[in-house]
């Protein structure tokens, strides 16, 4: 997987119960850049994250917005995508790209399920632009969107509240923005099926 180490080996336990994380590592840059010279298996991460899965009732893959190596492989390995976004005109745009990204992936991965995605507007302001904007998607029925709406709120965007490193629900379990994401994820387990 990384530098010859499998997933099992970079699981780390946090001191929070039922968290485990597999840090990021500076070197996974690189790997973005070499994986055409090197041959990399997209599916490769599907084949780790199966190897621990005895231990994990969900597994969270973070990517950031670009579609490099590791971002594909993600996809490749997904049950379900959440794509976050803003109402706003150029993330809008990013949505069809995306829509095609999902739909290459769906075909290209060697894993026997369905690629279930769905859209998910964050830092939402309640603004009538905004909503107008979101019905639009959900009219045209061109993209699942999600019904929760994860409002923009200061806790997630002030660099001193982020330093902290803790769960939003144990820095700021009262916050507004802590229940818009308790409610996705109720709804991110009814879409699962759990």
């Amino acid at each position: 997987m990384y530098g010859g180490r499998g997933l099992k080996s970079l699981v780390r336990r946090s001191k929070y119960r039922n968290l485990d994380i597999v840090p990021s590592m500076a070197g996974l840059e690189q790997v973005n850049r070499e994986s055409d010279a090197r041959g990399l298996d997209a599916n490769e991460l599907r084949r780790q994250i199966d190897s621990v899965a005895d231990r994990y009732d969900f597994v969270v893959i973070d990517c950031q917005p670009t579609m490099q190596f590791l971002t594909i492989s993600a996809l490749y390995a997904a049950d379900l995508v959440v794509v976050p976004f803003k109402a706003a005109g150029f993330s809008m745009n990013g949505l069809e790209l995306m829509q095609d990204y999902l739909a290459d992936a769906a075909q290209q991965r060697h894993y026997d399920s369905d690629l279930l995605y769905a859209c998910l507007p964050v830092m939402f302001n309640g603004r009538k632009k905004s909503i107008d904007r979101i019905r639009r998607l959900m009219e045209l029925d061109a993209y699942a969107v999600f019904d929760t709406f994860v409002r923009f709120s200061a806790v997630c965007e002030n660099a001193e509240d982020q330093s902290v490193r803790k769960p939003l629900l144990k820095h700021r379990r009262k916050s507004k923005v802590a229940a818009d994401y308790l409610e996705l994820t109720k709804e991110i387990l009814s879409v699962m099926g759990e």
